[in-house]
């Protein structure tokens, strides 16, 4: 009678259960996925760098005078300088190498081999990356990147630095893999060019010919096997600009465990709660939503630590898990959002301006409070006189003094940011009866602070009201009001 009676206990814990491996599977994969974007970013983020340091070479008095011996040692002090880099190279349309760093100046060079793309770069005019290779002196696995010299508005010139992919892989460990994920990034051929693991093993060596077979199909997510044989759930992300892409995998042999363990754990409490009978899965049932309910309101408090006198230890770890995942997730909100703000003034940057600025309106939307949303569009003027007058030091105290005139002239609950360089928005809310009072104000107190920095600074300012409206229409009717109260200005100057 009990187990009948704990029966449909079972069945739903059951169906909770598979529920719950699927939710896992997403998720996990969605942190594969974010996980390779991320390290994406910090490749084309290291390549960008590199090819910037090849860039101020090509542009230097001393390659542009055609000194090549004081090239050659100014290039090799910065090899010195710059771990990523093994060496330099520079050659011409021909593919005749006339110096490289590792070699004594005037030396005799062999021609350059053509896997590294010279010919590419001066038929292009573009920078080029070649294929990942192992150097036969030093062993060590390289990236050739080449940047044109252009002179008279002609290719003459093409340099290279040759980058360590050991340097590549520092990019993709910054932040630690968790255990069981393995990541690599593969060149336009599909060769491995760093890991994340073993970073030398297998460098120029092709891809597993699953990982190739998913690729040639356009796959993003998949399960393909390393190089080591080890089956991995798999994301792909392309690395910008570049042609390359970065593959991260965990382990299936974890998941499945996880989801075997898991499988005992609800099979061992349907088997306990069938035991204990119709009276007992009651009580427990009570006891465990009652004390669930107070984990979940003091997670929600905020508080640094939930404590609990919970006499089931589940509860408890529960508790904890969810205090770790809270505490988790505000640190990454917050590294984010730190991420996607202005730098100089510390106000938001476009993007989160105009998420936070888009949450602010449907808010208003869905509230039933009949409230409505304005938009300021704030941009300066005098701006470009004080850069041209007294430098861009100046320039940078006039715009954290703007920053600091919108956070003091607004509510806190008003979303602010910088969008361009010298313009700025607000997007307030209030009652449909105040919010016209409410912006005007807002915005003849920034005009007057604004002019009180002094230098000859202003700035005009343009509201849109709307209560249904998308952000970027109003974006748009805030910004015409601002340019006809510019003009305006102007005229009455006049």
């Amino acid at each position: 009678m009990s187990l009948l009676a704990t029966l449909p206990m079972l069945i739903y814990s059951v169906f909770t259960f598979r529920n719950r491996v699927a939710e896992r599977q997403v998720q996990g994969q969605e942190a594969l996925g974010r996980r390779a974007a991320a390290s994406a970013i910090a490749v084309q983020q290291e390549l960008k760098s590199v090819e910037l340091e090849l860039r101020t070479l090509a542009q230097s008095d001393i390659m542009i005078n055609g000194d090549l011996s004081t090239l050659h040692e100014f290039a090799r002090r910065v090899v010195v300088a710059d771990p990523r880099i093994a060496a330099f190279r520079l050659a011409d349309r021909n593919g005749r190498q006339l110096l490289r760093t590792d070699e004594a100046f005037g030396q005799d060079l062999p021609p350059v081999p053509a896997s590294q793309a010279t010919l590419r770069v001066f038929a292009g005019g573009e920078p080029e990356v070649s294929p990942g290779f192992v150097d036969e002196r030093s062993r060590e696995g390289l990236v050739a990147l080449t940047v044109p010299m252009k002179v008279g508005g002609d290719n003459l010139y093409a340099i290279t630095a040759f980058l360590k992919s050991d340097a590549i892989t520092g990019r993709l460990n910054e932040a630690e893999w968790p255990p069981g994920w393995v990541a690599v990034v593969l060149d336009r051929q599909h060769r491995i060019v760093a890991r994340s693991q073993d970073s030398q093993r297998f460098v120029g060596e092709p891809s597993t010919t699953s990982l190739n077979d998913a690729l040639d199909r356009g796959l993003t997510s998949f399960r393909s096997q390393t190089k080591d044989g080890v089956e991995v759930i798999t994301r792909i992300a392309d690395v910008p600009a570049f042609g390359w892409k970065v593959v991260v995998g965990r382990s299936s042999a974890a998941i499945d465990r996880e989801v075997r363990s898991a499988l005992a754990s609800v099979l061992l409490g349907g088997l306990v709660c069938a035991a204990l009978g119709i009276v007992c899965a009651l009580f427990v049932a009570h006891v465990l939503r009652k004390r669930i309910r107070a984990v979940i309101g003091a997670v929600r408090e905020g508080g640094d630590t939930v404590h609990t006198s919970s006499a089931v230890t589940e509860i408890d770890q529960l508790a904890m898990a969810l205090t770790s995942a809270r505490k988790s997730v505000g640190r990454t909100i917050a590294e984010l959002d730190a991420a996607r703000r202005d730098a100089l003034t510390g106000l938001r940057g476009r993007a989160l301006f105009m998420q936070d600025a888009a949450a602010v309106i449907d808010a208003a939307r869905i509230g039933g409070h009949d409230d409505r949303v304005a938009l300021l569009y704030i941009d300066l003027d005098g701006f470009k006189d004080v850069n041209d007058r007294y430098g861009h030091e100046a320039g940078d105290r006039v715009l954290k003094g703007v920053a600091e005139v919108l956070l003091t002239s607004l509510r806190g609950s008003d979303v602010v940011g910088r969008i361009g360089g010298d313009e700025f928005a607000a997007c307030l809310c209030a009652p449909a009866d105040k919010i016209a009072s409410v912006s005007s104000h807002a915005a003849e107190r920034i005009v007057t602070a604004v002019a009180a920095l002094g230098n000859g600074v202003g700035c005009s300012v343009g509201v849109a009201i709307g209560g249904d409206s998308e952000l970027e229409v109003l974006l748009d009717r805030a910004d015409k009001r601002m340019l006809a109260e510019k003009k305006q200005r102007r005229s009455r100057s006049v």
